[in-house]
């Protein structure tokens, strides 16, 4: 792959002049063929060897390798998590959010004061 660019806006192309990804975005590479898109001051994923097209909808990402394979993401200032295609996995209702380890993830929901851990399901887990 390579970047190119039209304008101001960048795109990826493979190696015959196919376009993979539309000059559209201002790209930032993020890993090994992973990278950071970001269109209106929002951001998105682009990993196409890992099937990752997260578009640019969100105002911050975590990272990437958590063991579920879903990335933190922060839309209208709450945090949730999402597939590598985009979709909502754990919806937007928290202040913060830490990764899942262990199949838990350490959340905080205001007003609530102490944080509290999830599942995978986004459920409160009781007793932790």
């Amino acid at each position: 792959m390579a970047l190119v660019r039209k304008d101001t806006k960048w795109g990826l192309i493979d190696t015959t002049g196919r376009e993979i990804l539309p000059c559209q975005y201002q790209l930032r590479r993020c890993g090994y063929r992973l990278y950071l898109l970001e269109q209106n001051g929002r951001y998105g994923l682009f990993a196409p060897d890992y099937g990752v097209r997260i578009e640019p909808a969100y105002e911050e990402l975590g990272f990437v390798d958590e063991e579920n394979g879903w990335v933190r993401a922060r839309k209208n200032g709450k945090w949730g998590w999402v597939d590598k295609t985009g979709k909502v996995k754990v919806p937007f209702r928290f202040d913060a959010a830490a990764p899942f380890k262990n199949g838990r993830a350490r959340v905080l929901q205001l007003p609530y004061k102490e944080t509290f851990y999830i599942n995978e399901k986004g459920e409160m887990i009781l007793g932790e």
